[in-house]
């Protein structure tokens, strides 16, 4: 009798650890790779539910898609969310010569193909915002709408094209040591100091070869294409700023500001961020 409670018991132990770890696994979002045009492997996520309407969160510069983690969290309850890793970032592939915003797009639309995405909305911080406007351009109508998040119309000078050169000096010097001060200015003074330092050495630790070309073409297409490529967009483009921000270059684009935080807005403020991506994501709704 005695053998007998010890077996049930061991069965039922066993049978409450395995229901436990499927639950375990079924809570992590399926991972998975897809190649892009030029062959680089792009590691995505996929999780939320599924319902007519995607959101796809394109990082910024040096970063990855593990940091749009409280928004997932967030929108996963009510959206089918896809994160990614551009090339040269994260999980994804580094086998590119070049890191241009045209081949950042282009990881973007292998996601969106492979999955058969249709009604996306694409959320791209910093680099992300330019990858987001030329993915929309190739996606066409598979596109509703940009949010771009601390791209566009901010207080931050984008250099001239005649001062790139100059500006990325010290970057081919000594990337660390340019990169780790300049990516602490950009938040506000009251941020937790743990996080600046985590996000700054995290971005500064990025393979000095890749940080320096993916910043080089980005300061490019702000300078040569930024006018031209966001003239030709059909869908509408949502901003979602820190309060230092001027205003859109097209009266019919809307600035959504967050106050007291600086440039890395999802991460400093994640709850006052999903607060104006979710009026961001009402007020595309009303637009269709």
């Amino acid at each position: 009798m005695k053998k007998q409670l010890l077996q049930l018991l061991f069965v039922s132990t066993l049978s409450l650890h395995l229901i436990a770890c499927q639950t375990t696994l079924l809570s992590n979002p399926p991972e998975n790779y897809v190649k892009s045009a030029d062959g680089v492997s792009i590691h995505h996520t996929k999780t939320g539910v599924t319902n007519n309407v995607t959101l796809l969160f394109i990082h910024c510069w040096g970063c990855n898609k593990s940091y749009w983690e409280p928004q997932v969290e967030n929108f996963a309850k009510t959206h089918q969310v896809i994160t990614l890793d551009l090339a040269g970032h994260g999980l994804s592939g580094a086998n590119r010569e070049e890191f241009t915003i045209e081949l950042f797009a282009n990881d973007v639309i292998a996601v969106v193909n492979k999955l058969g995405l249709t009604n996306v909305i694409l959320v791209g911080h910093s680099l992300g915002g330019p990858t987001a406007i030329e993915a929309a351009l190739k996606l066409s109508n598979r596109v509703l709408g940009i949010i771009a998040v601390d791209t566009f119309e901010t207080s931050y000078q984008w250099p001239d094209q005649s001062e790139i050169d100059s500006v990325m000096i010290p970057f081919r010097k000594n990337f660390y040591k340019t990169t780790y001060p300049m990516i602490k200015s950009r938040f506000a003074s009251h941020t937790d100091k743990s996080l600046i330092y985590r996000i700054a050495k995290d971005i500064a630790l990025a393979p000095p070869d890749i940080g320096i070309s993916s910043l080089e073409n980005l300061y490019q297409w702000m300078a040569k294409d930024y006018h031209n490529s966001r003239s030709k967009l059909t869908v509408p483009l949502i901003h979602i700023n820190s309060l230092q921000t001027m205003k859109p270059l097209d009266n019919s684009e809307q600035v959504l500001n967050v106050k007291y935080v600086g440039h890395y807005i999802p991460q400093e403020s994640p709850k006052k961020f999903n607060e104006a991506l979710d009026k961001a994501l009402q007020q595309l709704n009303q637009q269709k």
